[in-house]
């Protein structure tokens, strides 16, 4: 049952601006609007001087106005949360629930003074719990799939109802501000494009790689815009799908689930036994225990010395830094996922599909030609032409005690996953004869439904529809802009005919 406070707290209404809760995040915001109202203000004189004093005009006088009204929005969207993400920040701070205060108290530590390796740590989780979660010492080992004596978890929907995203937001506000200002540029690099000439382009002498280069950047101008709407729009229509799955989609008690598609929230716990030990990068000094689902990325930091012609003909040399992926390995292992009225089996290796937020923990240590742990026995100080600088370590995962939102198919379980040493613990008849105890004989997998995209996420259904956004911002505006983008091109390539 779902009091009103919980309606109205879960319900954004119409219009969601919310100030972000950091104070340096505040900061941010702030300057953020600065930005844009001096864009705004450039940009209004500017279209005075050309339409009032008559001024000549040139696209080099809005380059400007542009540029600074995309700082300042890009500021604002990076530290701007939603009405929800705010609401749940604050409950996180006031609850303090167990991984809240684990990560509060994260950080970056040095773990290898030799190397010089330090692990890095987020100090905050937006995927965590917002709710007091029941700890290992609640859970009825002996029966894993009967309910708790605390009852459902806080956080199931069933209780506290689901979120609804205001319809417009600080994201289509600024979007739309954005859109309306670049539209003019937009038809001006059209127009530029459809107009440039081979021969007004050219600095040198005729080269097949000069001619690449022109039709190159003739062709950019004139169908970037278009390429980029498109990909915005279709984008969209994939976000839009999974967050009307997420809210329009029933949560099932896990006592009470049955065979065939379904939406389950609940929590990660021991199945058969514990998950095998993680070792990332296959060193036994970054051991990560209780991960069900995890993924590691091996990556070096590489410096290369690259020769730079400028329009004028002069070269100069310039230094850049890159990320590049070396390795990379991913596992999981079936587990119990249990809503506080019932457990079930979950085998989290069939989902294609999955997110599990920020990382759980970083490692970083500059390189060191002399260690021969580090680069495997290579000694090795360059790669692929640039001097290695540094060695990352990036884990994903999702824990033993997390929270866990999945969409999927649950199905009779096959004999070959049943838990034997269970089933002595609870007799055959018992198990036919209790209706609590059928999810037991249920295991879920990720197979797609009928209208429903199977996948699997760290967190509760709060923390996925956190930055949720509604079918207007999601649909309408980049339908909208993509509709005017190829208006705007099918114009200039009218106009460019005559």
């Amino acid at each position: 049952m779902v009091n009103d406070s919980n309606e109205i707290f879960l319900d954004a209404g119409f219009l969601d601006v919310t100030i972000p809760l950091k104070n340096w995040h505040i900061l941010i915001w702030i300057l953020g609007i600065i930005l844009v109202m001096i864009g705004l203000i450039l940009h209004a004189s500017i279209y005075y001087l050309i339409h009032i004093e008559q001024a000549s005009f040139t696209i080099d006088s809005l380059i400007m106005p542009i540029l600074i009204l995309i700082l300042g929005s890009t500021l604002i969207l990076c530290v701007a949360p939603t009405q929800l993400k705010r609401k749940l920040q604050e409950i996180r701070q006031n609850t303090k629930p167990r991984d809240y205060l684990i990560r509060s108290e994260a950080g970056s530590e040095l773990t290898d003074f030799w190397k010089r390796e330090w692990i890095h740590k987020p100090t905050s989780d937006d995927r965590g719990w917002v709710f007091k979660s029941p700890g290992e010492k609640y859970w009825d080992k002996k029966r894993k799939y009967g309910p708790d004596d605390t009852g459902p978890i806080l956080e199931h929907p069933n209780l506290i109802g689901t979120p609804k995203p205001a319809e417009i937001s600080t994201y289509g506000i600024i979007s739309i501000m954005i859109l309306v200002n670049l539209f003019p540029i937009i038809y001006l690099i059209i127009s530029e494009g459809l107009s440039l000439e081979y021969i007004e382009w050219k600095l040198t002498e005729d080269s097949d790689d000069n001619i690449y280069k022109f039709y190159l950047i003739k062709y950019f101008s004139i169908f970037a815009p278009l390429i980029l709407s498109l990909i915005w729009f279709f984008y969209s229509i994939v976000l839009s799908r999974r967050i009307s799955d997420t809210i329009e989609t029933p949560t099932s008690y896990i006592r009470s689930m049955t065979a065939g598609n379904i939406e389950l929230v609940g929590q990660v716990r021991y199945w058969q036994s514990k998950p095998p030990t993680v070792y990332v990068g296959r060193d036994y000094s970054r051991a990560v225990d209780n991960l069900t689902l995890w993924n590691w990325n091996y990556e070096i930091l590489v410096e290369t010395t690259h020769v730079v012609t400028d329009k004028n003909g002069n070269t100069k040399t310039e230094k850049r830094q890159t990320w590049h992926t070396v390795e990379s390995d991913s596992g999981n292992y079936s587990y119990v996922l249990h809503d506080g009225t019932g457990g079930v089996l979950v085998h989290p290796g069939t989902f294609k599909s999955h997110n599990l937020g920020q990382y759980i923990a970083r490692w970083e240590c500059p390189h060191n030609f002399f260690d021969y742990d580090l680069y495997q026995g290579t000694f090795h100080r360059t790669w692929n032409g640039g001097r290695i600088l540094k060695h990352k370590w990036t884990l994903f995962g999702l824990a033993i005690g997390d929270p866990c939102y999945l969409i999927g198919y649950a199905k009779p379980r096959d004999p070959k996953n049943r838990d034997d040493k269970e089933q002595i613990e609870i007799g055959e008849s018992e198990i036919l004869n209790n209706e609590h105890v059928q999810n037991r004989l249920l295991e879920v997998i990720g197979v797609d439904g009928a209208t429903n995209e199977a996948r699997l996420e760290r967190g509760s259904e709060l923390a996925v529809l956190a930055n949720s956004r509604s079918n207007i911002e999601y649909l309408l505006i980049p339908g909208l802009n993509l509709t005017l983008i190829i208006s705007i091109t099918f114009y200039s390539f009218l106009l460019s005919s005559f």
